[in-house]
């Protein structure tokens, strides 16, 4: 799945050809960002952006060989892994917490389970 658009959109104009299909009373802007800009700016390794840009986890925009990221999209897909970390954190620590399982439980997963 490719997951990089050739050109960074700025107001109406795409690759510097005027594109009509963004012209309105307010064209939307996106910031962009390189991936050693986020990097840095979320404390995370810059082979990891690559990482999730190869994987399609973020969608690249790409202007000759430098690679621009919509910091928007960034953010939105760190907070979605920073609360699956803190679920997973969460879970961890609720069952470290529980009491032992008795020899009943034990047998009655067993039976579940077919061990």
């Amino acid at each position: 799945m490719c997951t990089h658009r050739r050109g960074v959109e700025r107001g109406n104009v795409v690759d510097g050809v005027d594109n009509p299909s963004l012209a309105h009373d307010e064209p939307e802007r996106h910031r962009f960002i390189t991936p050693q800009e986020v990097a840095t700016r979320f404390g995370i390794h810059v082979s990891t952006v690559y990482r999730w840009v190869k994987r399609g986890t973020l969608t690249d925009f790409r202007q000759g060989r430098h690679i621009h990221l919509d910091i928007d999209e960034v953010s939105g897909v760190l907070n979605s892994a920073s609360l699956s970390v803190r679920m997973d954190a969460y879970v961890n620590l609720v069952v470290a917490q529980a009491p032992p399982l008795g020899p009943d439980q034990l047998m009655r997963i067993g039976t579940v389970f077919g061990d």
